[in-house]
């Protein structure tokens, strides 16, 4: 249940173009609303309620950009200090390489640390110990990678 929340989230709040959009609004109305959302506690708890995800986004939008994925989520799920000092260090280094481009920097920590080694590196290990085969990865050479990182996002065909 905890999982499907923290997703839900994420979800929401991985929306880009929300987040960009919210950090387009002036920084003193963003701090005013989320005070004044902070007076109607939101008693579902969750990030499932209208009033959750917006203070949700609320609360991510005020934060520095590195801090994205160490503060998301975090009334939901338990993150101990050691991931988010981890998530903080490797999201200032994608920022970096991003030139501070947030979203593209969101997209390329989601590559990365999310989706590659949760999902397709996972799934490929174990097809192949299944059938008792040694599979390379042909594409996550580091030169290709790195060739990849300094393209910029609007150039990538999406496919």
């Amino acid at each position: 249940m905890v999982e499907t929340r923290f997703s839900v989230a994420i979800h929401f709040i991985r929306s880009r173009h929300k987040v960009e959009l919210l950090r387009k609004i002036p920084c003193w109305i963003r701090r005013t609303a989320f005070s004044v959302l902070a007076l109607f506690p939101d008693k579902s708890k969750t990030p499932l309620s209208t009033l959750g995800g917006i203070n949700e986004a609320l609360k991510t939008s005020l934060a520095p950009k590195e801090d994205f994925y160490a503060i998301v989520g975090d009334g939901f799920v338990y993150k101990p200090d050691a991931f988010k000092d981890w998530t903080r260090f490797r999201m200032k280094e994608i920022l970096k390489t991003c030139n501070n481009n947030f979203r593209e920097a969101i997209v390329r920590y989601d590559l990365y640390y999310n989706t590659l080694a949760d999902n397709f590196m996972v799934k490929v290990d174990r097809a192949s110990m299944a059938h008792a085969l040694e599979v390379r990865c042909p594409f996550l050479d580091y030169r290709l990678i790195e060739f990849e990182s300094k393209i910029p996002v609007k150039m990538e065909s999406k496919l």
